[in-house]
């Protein structure tokens, strides 16, 4: 897909799924109820996803500063304090909101060409994977929420395409700055079904490419949900290489299977 049908698609998505948070969100039975592998309740994740869509939105459009790093020492104070005054607590007001912040984003989005240039965490970005990393926060925090009140939260294959149309590129801006320290080595990625790509680290700068170069060190073929969820810690990657869903290979296969310790999720 081009870029412009990446936005397309992404919209869809983001529209689709953020209804589906905000029923999640006014039939919650508690609110206070720590949402999985956070320190964030529910009112909380849901605050974060109200005050961080409306951001995006006027991002967007021009009228908000972006996130200039994604190191979490820097993000987790500025994402606590976005929602430090996030008075309310009613969950069919907090619904209501959400869906409210995610029209004003849609509208934005609808307004720009998927392929116009910008920045994010200093990364060079595109509008259509911007709107991808929007539905990759939807769709892991309401997995999140889902499942600390044991609800069911299907992710959908082609969703989680889009949203590593975003993370690849960007796991440029997660890099653990020890491990990745003069490293040089190349992994050859398949997301079983869909792409194949390089990622490199040349003297410990990250890049990514398309395809498979002949000069991997390393090879992982994975399930694209199960990779999105390995990368965001919300599943071992040893319960994942168990089900059949990740392998590794290739002359350094500790390479590929260490791949998920280089990146810092925020």
């Amino acid at each position: 897909m081009d870029q412009h049908q990446v936005l397309e698609e992404a919209r869809r998505s983001l529209d689709a799924n953020c209804r589906r948070l905000a029923d999640l969100i006014t039939s919650a039975p508690d609110l206070s109820l720590l949402a999985m592998g956070l320190e964030w309740n529910l009112q909380q994740v849901t605050a974060h996803m109200i005050t961080g869509t409306n951001w995006a939105a006027e991002f967007i459009k021009g009228n908000a500063h972006g996130i200039p790093t994604l190191d979490p020492a820097v993000v987790g104070p500025l994402l606590d304090q976005m929602i430090a005054d996030f008075p309310e607590s009613d969950p069919a007001k907090l619904g209501r909101l959400l869906l409210d912040a995610e029209d004003a984003l849609l509208e934005a989005l609808s307004a720009q060409p998927g392929d116009r240039p910008m920045l994010h965490a200093g990364v060079p970005f595109t509008v259509a994977q911007f709107a991808c990393t929007m539905l990759g926060d939807q769709t892991i925090h309401g997995y999140e929420m889902a499942a600390a009140i044991g609800r069911p939260w299907p992710i959908e294959t082609r969703d989680v395409l889009l949203i590593l149309e975003a993370h690849l590129p960007l796991f440029g801006a997660m890099l653990h700055a020890e491990r990745t320290a003069g490293l040089n080595a190349a992994i050859g990625i398949e997301l079983r079904g869909a792409r194949d790509v390089t990622v490199r680290f040349t003297d410990g700068a990250y890049s990514v490419v398309e395809g498979t170069a002949d000069d991997v060190d390393a090879t992982m073929s994975a399930d694209p949900v199960a990779f999105l969820m390995v990368e965001s810690g919300r599943l071992s990657r040893y319960e994942a290489i168990a089900l059949g869903l990740l392998t590794v290979g290739g002359s350094r296969p500790d390479l590929a299977l260490g791949f998920f310790d280089l990146i810092v999720y925020p």
